[in-house]
């Protein structure tokens, strides 16, 4: 059973360091940005995506939660919260 939908891909801006040329890039970036009324900016840091919602923290695949060792302490802060 899929707790969650897959989060779609994320594109790039142009300015983004270590763009390189197999990443999609949002060149329309001004524009959407200014359609948008309420912005949330994320920055990826570690290399994986995570997923957060009421069945618990999910990485690549949104059939089942992660185990994995490294994402234990977002685990267990999500746990809290």
């Amino acid at each position: 059973m899929t707790y969650s939908k897959k989060y779609g891909r994320t594109y790039h801006f142009p300015f983004s360091p270590g763009v390189s040329n197999d990443d999609r890039i949002n060149k329309n970036y001004w524009q959407d940005i200014n359609s948008i009324d309420k912005l949330i900016l994320t920055e990826k840091l570690d290399g994986e995506n995570n997923c957060l919602n009421r069945f618990g923290v999910f990485a690549r695949s949104h059939a089942l939660p992660t185990t994995s060792a490294w994402t234990s302490a977002l685990r267990q802060k999500w746990d809290v919260i």
